[in-house]
């Protein structure tokens, strides 16, 4: 089943940007940001099946990775940092006073967060980004 393609009727033939009638109309043209532009295109891609929001994707990705390592609460820090000592999860919860099913639970969250395979893969991406740093 083809796509049926319309005229935009708010679009002016002689426009460089076709989406720039639409953004003055919006009201919004001043505060669209390059990286909101490149989200919406993006969107556009993917419903017309273009293979370049694979790559918007990836960029994403990567700024969601830099923004987790601001994103990450003291207590997980500390938590980051007991298991890099070797720490299990009960040695952990005895000298945080937490119980092993908590640190689990922020331990679950540290790996989605850093976007980790593991607990290891969490201590390695915690010293590459400098969340710790070796004495």
């Amino acid at each position: 089943m083809g796509r049926l393609d319309l005229p935009d009727p708010h679009r002016d033939e002689d426009d460089d940007d076709p989406n720039e009638a639409f953004w003055a109309r919006a009201g919004v043209h001043e505060t669209i940001t390059p990286e909101i532009r490149a989200r919406v295109d993006a969107v556009k891609a993917a419903r017309d099946g273009d293979p370049v929001v694979f790559e918007a994707r990836l960029s994403m990705s990567e700024a969601a990775r830099r923004r987790a390592t601001t994103d990450l609460s003291e207590r997980e820090i500390e938590i980051i940092a007991a298991v890099a000592e070797g720490l299990r999860n009960k040695q952990i919860g005895v000298r945080l006073f937490l119980s092993e099913e908590t640190i689990k639970s922020h331990i679950r969250h540290i790996i989605v967060k850093l976007d980790a395979r593991n607990r290891a893969h969490v201590v390695a991406l915690a010293y590459q980004r400098r969340i710790l740093r070796l004495p």
